[in-house]
């Protein structure tokens, strides 16, 4: 399988998980727009010295119920497309079943995110360039991995530490057609740091349009996932002993 088809047949999956990808699109418009009307009223300090100990407190709650909800919400949804597109092999019962088993390294992935996002921002506050730039590439590159990563635990079916060379294993070596996958993500962060980095002032009247900004973002997440879904498959179906390569180029 080339790359053309990989992308047609993810392409095909998302028509066949549209359930799925529309729910989790209007999921995440509506975590947008809450959270975004809450950060609007809880103000803006990026640009002072001082900030009061009380909005620390709230943006930490903040950051911690939102990277909850988002790992809840991939949990449920992309196990969903998951078990949809490998069935009858990869098996999940339900809701229940797979907040229990992947919210945990959902939860951990966007955490860190959130996490490297808030330092920068800090960073920033206290005039520190360098550090900016470097925060900066190092949540290209944790934006670029998250749903692969992500993924590629689903697919295991199970956040285990030990395994992770082994978790990951179809990352590093069907890398000849990941990396396309990985381009399409660069461009879903450069798209989303465009929006984030506008310059535009806080205002209510532009969170609609950055709340539409973000489902069409997670419908490039269920992409994602669903190309690296089949990368997992075929992974997992080519035997041990051939040496083709069933994504060659």
């Amino acid at each position: 399988m080339n790359i053309a088809r990989l992308l047609t047949e993810t392409l095909e999956n998302l028509r066949r998980n549209r359930a799925a990808v529309m729910a989790y699109m209007a999921a995440v418009a509506a975590m947008s727009l809450v959270f975004r009307i809450g950060g609007f009223f809880l103000g803006d300090y990026s640009g002072e010295d001082a900030v009061p100990a009380g909005v620390y407190a709230v943006s930490l709650v903040m950051d911690l119920t939102l990277a909850s909800l988002y790992a809840a919400l991939q949990a449920v949804a992309f196990s969903a497309m998951g078990r949809e597109i490998d069935r009858p092999l990869w098996k999940c019962a339900g809701a229940a079943e797979a907040l229990r088993r992947f919210f945990l390294p959902w939860f951990i992935i966007n955490l860190g995110i959130l996490a490297l996002a808030r330092i920068q921002l800090r960073a920033a506050m206290l005039d520190m360039p360098d550090l900016v730039i470097l925060l900066e590439l190092c949540l290209m590159m944790a934006y670029c991995l998250a749903v692969p990563i992500g993924a590629c635990i689903m697919f295991y079916g199970a956040l285990e530490w030990r395994e992770m060379g082994s978790i990951l294993a179809p990352i590093a070596r069907r890398f000849g057609v990941v990396w396309v996958v990985l381009l399409i993500n660069f461009g879903q962060f450069v798209v989303s740091r465009a929006a984030a980095l506008s310059g535009a002032p806080p205002a209510l009247e532009i969170i609609p349009a950055r709340t539409l900004l973000d489902a069409a973002l997670a419908m490039v997440d269920c992409f994602v996932f669903a190309a690296i879904w089949m990368v997992c498959q075929i992974h997992r179906n080519e035997a041990p002993t051939t040496d083709n390569d069933d994504f060659a180029c």
